[in-house]
């Protein structure tokens, strides 16, 4: 026996309205997450960041719906000021568009700050990272690091910078070594640690401590010369592993600066001079005699009479750079 569309009166072959007429429905699993104003989201049990509101609401929209038809219309972006507003739990639709048909998809949303960001303005810090000998390309660098990292709890809610020494407090002192160990591979230097307790757990009776790492950089700079195992070497590049010219053969040499010979290290003063000859060997007019004195031509430059130039002294020995 035939059956019939009760709206339009078209024959169906299965079910009771043909396909014209035939509700549309669209299959979903319930959303419910946390915004964070930093951008970041919380949802499955972890906090992510995201680009902004639309990409999060195509996100959202595919772990939702299995149709990958279905074409997001309207997303969180259209909730105005939404990150502004924290404390505010509401239910917001995603508008999407399934079949020449619009439906509206509840998600369920709490904007609050997620963990470290409820900490950014107070007094709260679980360690701190002492930066010494700090230049500005360190500074700089642990600048660049935590604002990377701004999104993922790298935070830092105060800073105490007196020139060569800057001490960092951060609310997440897991960071720190990371960090430390980052700065000590491009710059040199040594680290040391020392966990501080500062308070109790009243639930656990467990011990809180505040840790400080210590990031000591070398005293010396790329360009500066110092006396290693006696002899002068001239600085080219300060990593963990240090590299120079032996001044006193010419040639390339390495060491580290540790906690162990941070002492031995002595910063030769650079002077002013003029070339007074060149041959048969290098001679240069010593500043504070106004007398010419033999010198050594390590780089191996090529110079001129009256030429200007720099060198150091040690061991009545002078060098021209």
């Amino acid at each position: 026996m035939d059956k019939f569309c009760p709206k339009c009166g078209k024959k169906v072959k299965k079910g009771v309205f043909c396909a014209s007429c035939e509700e549309k429905t669209l299959e979903y699993k319930p959303v419910k997450i946390k915004l964070c104003p930093s951008k970041r989201y919380f949802h499955k049990g972890q906090w992510r960041g995201f680009r902004d509101l639309r990409s999060l609401s195509e996100k959202l929209l595919r772990q939702s719906v299995k149709e990958e038809t279905v074409v997001l219309t309207a997303g969180l972006e259209e909730y105005k000021d939404l990150l502004d507003k924290p404390g505010l739990k509401k239910e917001i639709p995603l508008a999407v568009a399934y079949e020449d048909r619009e439906f509206l998809l509840p998600v369920e949303v709490e904007v609050t700050y997620s963990p470290g960001i409820s900490k950014v303005g107070s007094t709260y810090y679980e360690g701190v990272l002492q930066l010494r000998n700090a230049t500005t390309e360190s500074k700089d660098y642990v600048k660049k690091f935590v604002l990377r990292r701004s999104k993922k709890d790298v935070l830092v809610n105060k800073v105490v910078d007196k020139k060569s020494s800057v001490d960092y407090y951060f609310t997440a002192k897991k960071k720190m070594r990371p960090l430390a160990l980052k700065l000590v591979r491009n710059f040199g230097g040594y680290i040391s640690e020392n966990p501080q307790l500062f308070s109790k757990d009243k639930q656990t009776s467990k011990d809180i401590f505040r840790q400080n790492v210590l990031v000591e950089l070398p005293p010396f700079r790329e360009g500066d010369v110092v006396v290693v195992d006696e002899r002068p070497v001239l600085v080219k590049k300060t990593e963990k592993i240090i590299t120079g010219v032996n001044l006193e053969t010419g040639k390339k040499t390495t060491f580290s600066y540790s906690a162990g010979n941070a002492e031995s290290f002595k910063v030769l003063g650079k002077e002013k001079t003029s070339v007074v000859q060149v041959e048969p060997g290098l001679s240069v007019l010593r500043p504070d005699t106004y007398q010419p004195v033999k010198a050594l031509n390590p780089l191996k430059i090529k110079f001129v009479p009256g030429q200007k130039a720099r060198f150091v002294r040690y061991k009545n020995k002078y060098y021209v750079l």
